[in-house]
């Protein structure tokens, strides 16, 4: 650790935190010490017959199964496949937004770890339920809501990246919204926000 530099550490221990918990999802849902939960068998019979939307729920976890199911196999290991890539997307977007948020790496590297080491969050990681893509898709808006508010309070950059930024926050919600439905509830969160912030006219 002497040689990497102190800026870098916590950058460094928290992807090799992010790829070994990654590894180890790989590993048990590889060796089957679970079956299919039922949900996980509902979905993965969607996937067989994918369509624009369900009777309860959205299509997006019924394609990332077929996706998944397509290129390895309708195995296990396959359908929860997604769930593991999904958790270690949401831990990277977890430790930028809040190295972004404290400026610090160190308190980026620490959310990791606790989200990590939550039950709940450590078996989602391996469950290939609708709360997958939900938590990835919701985090990612949260992040591209924060580049918006950190964008704006710099005009000298221009209204291009602030922009794109907004794109990829309605990206975010249209895609969490086909993963479940619950993501509905990040809006009046954002129209709160907007209209309870002092600089909610530079966000307009």
């Amino acid at each position: 650790m002497g040689r990497i530099p102190r800026l870098w550490r916590y950058r460094y221990l928290t992807f090799l935190l992010m790829f070994g918990f990654a590894l180890f999802h790989l590993w048990y849902i590889h060796k089957g010490f679970l079956d299919l939960a039922p949900d996980e068998a509902h979905y993965w019979e969607w996937s067989r017959r994918l369509d624009w939307s369900y009777y309860s729920k959205g299509p997006m976890v019924a394609y990332l199964i077929a996706a998944s199911t397509r290129l390895c196999g309708a195995t296990e290991s396959c359908v929860r496949l997604p769930a593991v890539l999904l958790a270690l997307g949401t831990a990277t977007v977890v430790f930028l937004l809040t190295r972004r948020l404290f400026t610090s790496e160190r308190a980026g590297f620490l959310a990791v770890l606790i989200s990590s080491v939550i039950p709940l969050f450590s078996a989602g990681s391996m469950l290939m339920t609708i709360d997958a893509p939900l938590a990835f898709f919701w985090i990612l808006a949260l992040f591209s809501l924060q580049r918006v508010v950190d964008r704006s309070a710099k005009p000298v950059e221009g209204p291009r990246q602030k922009w794109g930024w907004w794109l990829l926050l309605a990206l975010a919600l249209g895609l969490g919204l086909q993963s479940k439905y619950t993501m509905l509830l990040f809006l009046p969160c954002l129209a709160s926000y907007m209209f309870l912030s002092p600089y909610a006219s530079l966000y307009l």
